[in-house]
């Protein structure tokens, strides 16, 4: 299972790191917690489930499965993509016309899963909701996967 690690110098709230199987958790989410006396955690479980989500991913190469499928079965492919994109609008909103590299990194496989799992975790009605496809395929993973549900 995954380690979760303070670095103060990331500029993001968090990163998976796959080498050290380690998720990287910023300075400013412990801060944020500390001050918030507990009763303002939202942005810290989302951080924390959308990086796990990358472990998951890692671990079962759901992301790699994806971008195989998006050349051998794009009929498939091309509806999950899209419920994943919705999902990613909803759960984290931003302008795809805004910044074309965000808008690349945004919508790349890895990230798509890493948003995918901060709603599975955080609002699965939400992610059942608009990613029915995804969700089921998630279910039949983790459901393969026992290690995984620790």
């Amino acid at each position: 299972s995954p380690k979760v690690d303070k670095d103060p110098t990331s500029p993001s709230l968090g990163y998976y790191r796959r080498k050290d199987r380690k998720i990287f958790i910023n300075k400013a989410i412990k801060d944020m917690y500390q001050k918030s006396g507990k009763g303002q955690t939202s942005q810290i479980h989302k951080t924390l489930a959308h990086e796990l989500g990358h472990w998951i991913d890692f671990e079962t190469k759901i992301s790699q499965a994806l971008e195989s499928m998006s050349h051998k079965y794009p009929d498939v492919w091309i509806p999950i993509h899209k419920e994943l994109k919705i999902l990613s609008h909803k759960v984290s909103p931003f302008n795809p016309e805004a910044d074309v590299k965000y808008t690349d990194y945004r919508y790349s496989d890895v990230e798509l899963m890493g948003t995918f799992f901060d709603a599975f975790f955080s609002e699965p009605q939400l992610a059942r909701q608009l990613a029915p496809k995804m969700f089921g395929q998630t279910i039949i993973i983790l459901n393969k996967n026992p290690h995984l549900k620790a």
